[in-house]
């Protein structure tokens, strides 16, 4: 069932990926006036609701620090939703709580993966188990012409473990940038973004602390540190093929060279690289 449950939450990291970024009003004016020749790749608006199946291949360290890697794949059903207010898409499970122009406030939720104790570097401590994150974001979408959009994304998020303990907080902040719609037939996208990730004394204990009972000659007992954890950078590059069928490609990466806790026994690798591929196809929406 541990397996399983990993599988899923990485296949769920892989296709949590937006397939082509929703137009504002003024991307919408401009693409109005591209005279395309219709075809299966012509965009239409999203359906409210789809049901499909997802598929997808992945690679991620353990945690951030390991030298351990999940090699996955993994084929599921999916469901989407896209309410005026609530929305379960790619993009992961949001809600708009406030919206002004170029400024959102909307509810971010991302998760952790789960490690046994069958990793080298945490041997006979205990097992992480898998965690969720939650809290506001901050949006400022500061730029947005044609098919392209950058903005500010300052997310704050409390994370708890499956059990319900409380582990921390993180805060994130970075620059994303978004081009979509590109190629002649409006079928590619890419996305890119680059930041900071901090996190409290409490979160960075939970991954990266060593109590004295667990130590040994090859793991010092170590104390975590609040601040810095790592500098992060990500892209993201979407297909699609027709109007039911979306291929993405993400790859990820991270440093914890510079964050306060890169000497921690359990940092084994401090550069973190993950990359994998998915595969969406839609069976059935409200479109239908």
């Amino acid at each position: 069932m541990k397996t399983f449950n990993t599988l899923s939450v990485l296949l769920a990291c892989l296709i949590s990926m937006p397939a082509h970024a929703q137009p504002t009003k003024d991307t919408k004016a401009n693409v109005a006036d591209v005279k395309t020749p219709q075809s299966k790749h012509t965009h239409h608006a999203k359906p409210t609701w789809e049901l499909g199946v997802a598929a997808g291949a992945v690679t991620l360290p353990h945690y951030m620090g390991s030298d351990q890697r999940y090699y996955a794949g993994l084929a599921t059903p999916y469901f989407m939703y896209r309410g005026q207010h609530f929305q379960f898409d790619r993009q992961g499970l949001r809600t708009s709580l406030f919206k002004d122009g170029k400024l959102q406030v909307k509810a971010n939720i991302s998760f952790g993966l789960p490690v046994s104790n069958n990793n080298l570097a945490r041997q006979n401590m205990p097992s992480l188990r898998l965690s969720g994150e939650a809290g506001p974001q901050l949006i400022w979408n500061f730029r947005q012409r044609g098919v392209s959009r950058m903005g500010i994304h300052l997310p704050w998020r409390a994370a708890f473990n499956i059990r319900g303990k409380y582990l921390g907080w993180v805060a994130e902040p970075t620059l994303q940038m978004a081009w979509y719609g590109l190629g002649q037939k409006r079928q590619y996208g890419v996305h890119i973004k680059a930041g900071l990730l901090f996190a409290s004394q409490q979160y960075q204990q939970h991954y990266y602390g060593v109590a004295p009972i667990y130590a040994t000659v090859n793991r010092p007992a170590y104390e975590a540190q609040q601040g810095l954890h790592s500098l992060v950078l990500s892209s993201r590059f979407m297909y699609r093929y027709d109007e039911d069928i979306d291929v993405a490609l993400f790859m990820r990466a991270r440093h914890l060279k510079f964050g306060r806790n890169k000497d921690s026994p359990l940092v084994k690798q401090p550069f973190y690289f993950g990359v994998g591929i998915g595969l969406t196809w839609k069976l059935w929406s409200s479109g239908w």
